[in-house]
């Protein structure tokens, strides 16, 4: 990582903050903690992303209540981006949380986010962004990892996850033979 960085430290302060938000939070964290300098240039900026970080995590989790009480405190949190990693250990880089909730088909989730966003003219532009989002979703997908390997989709595959689970299920209640129901 140091070498990758080796000139950061050449740079004006501007475009190392600049590079910075470019960054996922993990990322930002492994290269301050690369010297005490750069340390000491990044926290305030890890600082400031602890919010979302926190905000995401309850998202991927479903708990709504949680995330109601970060909107309630910043609503612009719904269309800001980072790295999360779901309980499916799913990694997504520079997803919002409002994307994801599309992408998961969380209804009721994206619903009280969006009761969230204030009826004025600060709402308005949320509101434009949210559109860019929900369009980016629905015509490019969004994009994970899983055990090493990427992922490209519009929403959360049902059919090859829990309805193939069920499926295999169904099959096996239904195939001729003695069941063994303790193996």
């Amino acid at each position: 990582m140091q070498q990758k960085f080796e000139f950061l430290n050449q740079l004006p302060k501007e475009m190392g903050v600049e590079t910075a938000t470019h960054l996922a939070t993990p990322d930002l964290i492994r290269l301050s903690t690369t010297s005490t300098r750069y340390r000491t240039f990044f926290n305030p900026l890890l600082e400031q992303r602890k919010p979302l970080q926190n905000f995401l995590h309850h998202v991927v989790r479903g708990e709504h209540d949680k995330v109601k009480g970060f909107l309630q405190k910043d609503f612009h949190l719904i269309v800001q981006r980072d790295q999360v990693t779901d309980c499916s250990n799913r990694t997504f880089h520079f997803i919002s949380g409002f994307e994801y909730t599309l992408w998961a088909l969380d209804k009721h989730m994206w619903t009280i986010m969006l009761d969230c966003i204030p009826q004025n003219k600060e709402g308005k532009k949320v509101f434009a962004q949210l559109l860019s989002q929900y369009n980016k979703v629905k015509t490019e997908g969004v994009t994970y990892k899983l055990k090493a390997k990427t992922v490209i989709e519009q929403h959360f595959a049902f059919k090859n996850t829990l309805i193939k689970a069920l499926q295999i299920q169904v099959d096996s209640l239904n195939a001729p033979g003695a069941k063994n129901w303790k193996a």
